[in-house]
């Protein structure tokens, strides 16, 4: 019985580690699109504002 169960939970935990990974790399992907989204523009902008200050 405890075979059994250690099996499962084995099967378990490799099945929600490779879950976990594929969520990780998804939420890493996501956060590097929303990143380069929001920062890009505002980085942009903020470099323009700055050239037309010192110039």
């Amino acid at each position: 019985m405890r075979t059994l169960i250690a099996c499962c939970a084995g099967a378990g935990l490799m099945a929600g580690g490779a879950t976990l990974l594929w969520q990780l790399n998804a939420i890493a992907a996501a956060a590097l699109v929303f990143h380069a989204g929001l920062v890009a523009p505002a980085f942009t902008a903020w470099r323009d504002d700055s050239k037309r200050f010192s110039a």
